[in-house]
């Protein structure tokens, strides 16, 4: 079986996308795909037809790859179509996924503000085998992907229940006072202001990019010199228990501190130390609730990232049971996340399996 070295732009139309703010975007069902994971917001016509590639253009997430079978409106990212009769669009979108780690290292441009061009798209080479083979290795990865697809959705259907439960139990006619914040931590505070100098190793930092899972990722660290550690911890002295919050990014996700080690933290991180009156995992609870992300929502400040801060996360309410009654709750989430650790186990392990398929799907080839 023949394979041939192409470009992308041999084999497929790359071009940018046209740039339409929110406030241009007239009211509709088209997605509007900008440089996020996912789409923007909405308008009332496309401008790209179904079946086709966008690689995000600016931004934290310039150069992420994603696939749309529905027409969109591309704006702020660069597209990728087929052709021709001789090129199955799945198997170059594979292909890209394949080489998500090679964009993103080696064709963002820019310090403050990343880009990915179009015109460096074009320029990837692959190794591209007849119709047929393309087709076959499209089909073999799409299954692959949809039970990785399955996994996911199960994770968020897991979630919806942790929010159902708790609505259910202390929101839909609720006897329960509600307290601020500011009422039930004996500590409310954020991390340093300045952006520090980083270290090989050191003392383990932490900012809002660590918690946007609902738990602390404790394997994509920073690190920060003992010298500078010891002047944070003048501000703050995080320790197992808290609770750490996104005042960006992902805007109110929260997650405890599972672990006794020593950290610092910066700004983009509050950390809510909770007092005798609540439970560490009932206030995680709480705060991840969507009843409470409405109001974080709604204190939202500033232009281009907005900014939750610490005088709105103080006043912002929760419910307040009593101890026996967040202990019962908490024990519902524990089977709650049992069942995640297993799903998320799967997934995991199911990436595994999409990255071997990928790795010889674009290198050695299937055998027939």
């Amino acid at each position: 079986m023949t394979w041939r070295t192409v470009k992308i732009g041999d084999v497929c139309l790359v071009k940018r996308g046209t740039t339409i703010t929110e406030k241009q975007a007239m009211k509709g069902s088209v997605p509007v795909v900008a440089g996020g994971i996912s789409y923007s917001y909405k308008h009332n016509q496309a401008n790209r037809s179904p079946n086709v590639i966008t690689v995000s253009a600016s931004g934290a997430n310039a150069g992420y790859v994603n696939f749309w079978d529905i027409p969109i409106f591309a704006s702020d990212c660069s597209t990728v179509e087929a052709v021709g009769n001789n090129i199955d669009i799945r198997f170059i979108f594979y292909f890209l996924r394949h080489k998500q780690d090679f964009i993103n290292q080696t064709m963002r441009s820019g310090a403050a503000q990343p880009h990915v061009y179009a015109k460096d798209i074009a320029q990837i080479s692959l190794n591209l085998p007849p119709l047929a083979e393309q087709k076959r290795i499209a089909a073999i990865l799409d299954k692959a992907n949809e039970i990785k697809t399955k996994r996911e959705l199960a994770l968020a259907k897991l979630h919806e229940l942790a929010d159902s439960t708790f609505i259910e139990l202390f929101e839909v006619g609720s006897i329960y006072e509600h307290a601020k914040l500011s009422d039930v931590c004996e500590l409310i505070t954020d991390g340093t202001h300045y952006t520090p100098t980083y270290a090989d190793d050191g003392v383990i930092f932490l900012s809002a990019k660590n918690v946007t899972s609902g738990e602390i990722d404790w394997n994509n660290i920073k690190y920060i010199p003992e010298s500078l550690h010891l002047e944070l911890q003048k501000r703050v002295k995080p320790k197992y228990g808290d609770v750490l919050l996104a005042k960006n990014g992902t805007t109110g996700v929260a997650a405890i501190v599972d672990k006794d080690v020593v950290f610092d933290i910066y700004v983009s991180l509050a950390l809510l130390r909770p007092s005798k009156k609540i439970l560490s995992a009932f206030l995680h609870g709480a705060l991840n609730s969507s009843i409470t992300k409405r109001q974080f929502n709604s204190s939202l400040k500033g232009i281009g990232v907005p900014n939750l801060h610490l005088v709105d996360i103080r006043k912002t309410t929760i419910p307040l049971p009593s101890i026996k009654e967040q202990e019962k709750f908490i024990e519902i989430m524990r089977d709650i996340n049992n069942n995640r650790e297993i799903n998320l186990s799967f997934l995991n392990k199911q990436a595994e399996v999409i990255s071997s398929l990928q790795n010889q799907a674009f290198t050695t080839g299937f055998n027939a």
